[in-house]
């Protein structure tokens, strides 16, 4: 048989305590401070233009909860295109919505059909057989299509995120150093 006595047990586990609670804070910190300095890094650094701000104004970050032992948030893109902002596109025709009923076989590559303009904020004019856009000077055009060039991959979210792990490993580190200096300095 073996027997273990630990002395002053109930300080060595008050200790123990703070320190994990030390290191716990310190990683809800991080996801915080992560969450902020990843959506930073991810609008700093992306190479597209937001010609209506759209983009810009729905990517955001936030922190959704903190648990016992640390915390989570969300870093997102709420615009329909932001998948080709971050993956970037192939060379393509953009075509006008086909009116609502269109069969599918009357349809060209990539063209989809309208709404039905039956639901409470869809009011649909036409048939949708115009594209319409202003150029910078304001002037506005028409094209029954265009051929768009493609986007560029550019990763700006993926920057982001890989910027919100290196501040999460940081202030987890610093948590670590904190509960080290208050457990072996006293």
């Amino acid at each position: 048989m073996i027997t273990i006595h630990v002395e002053n047990l109930p300080e060595f586990t008050r200790d123990w305590n703070l320190a994990i609670g030390t290191i716990v804070m310190a990683v809800q910190t991080g996801v915080e401070l992560g969450i902020q300095e990843g959506i930073s890094e991810a609008l700093s650094t992306r190479h597209w233009q937001d010609r209506t701000g759209e983009a810009h104004r729905n990517t955001r970050g936030y922190l959704d909860h903190r648990t016992q032992l640390g915390a989570e948030g969300w870093m997102e893109c709420l615009v329909d295109y932001a998948s080709f902002l971050e993956e970037g596109t192939e060379p393509h025709w953009i075509r006008p919505k086909a009116a609502w009923g269109t069969p599918a076989h009357q349809l060209k590559a990539g063209q989809t059909v309208r709404a039905s303009g039956k639901g409470p904020h869809e009011h649909i004019v036409g048939r949708g057989q115009f594209l319409r856009w202003k150029d910078s000077g304001g002037e506005q055009h028409f094209a029954r299509e265009v051929w768009h060039p493609g986007t560029k991959v550019d990763g700006f979210m993926a920057r982001g995120v890989q910027k919100a792990e290196r501040v999460v490993e940081r202030e987890f580190e610093r948590g670590v150093v904190t509960a080290q200096r208050r457990w072996f300095d006293e």
